[in-house]
């Protein structure tokens, strides 16, 4: 695809959002009424914000968000550069556009968070417009569990730098927006305080199932790790060490492999992997054959936790279900470096 074309594609799915959009919710008043107040909205950390209306009539993002994602995902690196930088240039927090919602929506999922944050504090905007400023509130809200700290922080900041605006809507929508950072913050604080679980291996198990949908890794990663997390935090008195150890096994064996497959796109260079010792085959194709994606200790490591799993018997002085919490969170960061990685990688 040519890039003029990308360009035209683009055009189009900006340009045309108003039109096809399904529903559109009309001014920052219109939308408080019809609704509550946004800084009352139930935020749930594991999920989306909850808004009571009819999903069949209620499209917050737009229509045409699955498209421009699957114009994202067919093009090659080069072009990905391209539509990202005509969305930047697109992204103007001082005019009103019928497709900030998308392009903010867009840029969070596929961890653009550090361009969005320059567009709101280029210098450049002075006058900041009260639709846009509304619907970087809504995303806020709606994708806060993409939202790293940092991203929350720096924008707390620059909204209470701007207490002194003279604009009376504009002012009170900032208010709102830093209302629920507060209250995003507040829910990772209480999340972290209550839940039997480290914060930071959460957020980490939050990246690592972006980087699963982002590069496009088999479902069923998703799913084990769901399934590792039910059977180790279930109530019931029946635990199954072994099988839960074999899932985590699984899952870092099937990861492995199928990591070297994604490398091996760039690299040219197929690996060489049979049925028999997958992982170990899929960890030395990482570190040789002029792949040189990760070192030979870390290799080794990676060997050392598959043949912990590998024994299932556990330890005599530690729990079954806590050790298999622990060889999960262990496994969970392995997949986290390696994606992180992959990421400058590819």
């Amino acid at each position: 695809m040519k890039v003029k074309d990308i360009k035209k594609i683009l055009s189009r799915l900006l340009t045309d959002e108003l039109r096809y959009r399904s529903f559109d919710y009309g001014t920052f008043d219109e939308y408080s009424k019809k609704y509550k107040p946004l800084y009352e909205f139930t935020i749930s950390f594991h999920g989306t914000p909850k808004i009571q209306e009819n999903p069949q009539q209620y499209n917050p993002i737009g229509c045409n968000y699955e498209g421009l994602n699957k114009l994202y995902s067919q093009v090659n690196e080069r072009q990905k550069n391209v539509i990202i930088k005509y969305l930047e240039a697109s992204l103007n927090f001082d005019v009103a556009t019928g497709y900030h919602k998308l392009l903010l929506a867009f840029l969070i999922r596929n961890h653009f968070c550090d361009l969005v944050l320059s567009k709101i504090l280029n210098k450049k905007h002075n006058n900041l417009d009260v639709q846009a400023i509304n619907d970087l509130v809504f995303i806020v809200r709606f994708e806060h569990n993409k939202l790293p700290d940092k991203f929350l922080k720096i924008l707390a900041k620059y909204i209470n730098k701007r207490n002194n605006i003279a604009d009376v809507k504009l002012k009170e929508s900032l208010r709102i927006l830093g209302l629920v950072i507060d209250q995003i913050e507040h829910f990772r604080i209480i999340h972290f305080l209550v839940e039997d679980e480290n914060y930071e291996i959460v957020k980490d198990a939050e990246k690592v199932l972006s980087y699963f949908e982002k590069y496009k890794f088999k479902k069923d990663f998703t799913e084990a790790l769901k399934e590792i997390e039910k059977r180790i935090n279930s109530l019931g008195t029946k635990f199954d060490f072994k099988h839960s150890c074999d899932l985590i096994r699984s899952l870092l064996e099937n990861f492995n492999v199928e990591l070297a497959e994604k490398i091996s796109i760039k690299t040219k260079v197929p690996p060489s992997i049979g049925t028999k010792n997958r992982n170990q085959e899929a960890l030395n194709y990482l570190v040789k054959n002029g792949v040189n994606f990760l070192a030979q200790k870390e290799i080794d490591l990676c060997s050392k936790l598959y043949g912990l799993l590998s024994d299932k018997s556990g330890h005599r002085l530690f729990s079954d279900k806590e050790y298999a919490r622990v060889a999960k969170n262990y496994t969970l960061e392995w997949c986290y470096m390696c994606l992180t990685i992959l990421d400058k990688y590819l």
